[in-house]
């Protein structure tokens, strides 16, 4: 599982060399929201270089949130994600294009959450209706 902190830069961790078919792949994800009730959210696609020292072990990304960030996804740029549940995805690509015709296979798939679910009154776009 990944978790985002909002308003930060964020390290994901994963282990996605062991699954790669190409050489010097691109790592571009997407991100569903799962749990929106008050309008449709397409898919996010972002991509980010590996920072890892140890790409034979662990990838490292750094994905940074922000509330001014972009809504839609894009390369190596601040996105705004909505505080909530999501499914993502990572592919291998030959190169960082965005476009989902041109991905490589995919090498993993989780769950991730968006924000602190544990914060009082924390708007996570999800509707208690026992409180």
């Amino acid at each position: 599982m990944i978790y985002i902190i909002r308003n930060t830069v964020n390290e994901i961790v994963l282990t996605l060399t062991e699954k790669v078919t190409i050489a010097n792949p691109f790592f571009v994800f997407s991100f569903q929201p799962l749990a929106t009730l008050d309008e449709y959210q397409s898919l996010i696609y972002f991509t980010t270089p590996d920072i890892s020292n140890y790409c034979n072990r662990f990838n490292l990304f750094e994905l940074t949130e922000d509330d001014s960030g972009s809504t839609t996804g894009g390369d190596d740029i601040p996105l705004y994600l909505k505080p909530g549940q999501y499914e993502y995805k990572a592919y291998q690509s030959v190169d960082g294009d965005l476009d989902p015709l041109t991905f490589g296979i995919l090498l993993e798939e989780g769950k991730m959450v968006v924000g602190d679910m544990t914060a009082p009154d924390q708007d996570t776009g999800v509707i208690d209706i026992y409180r």
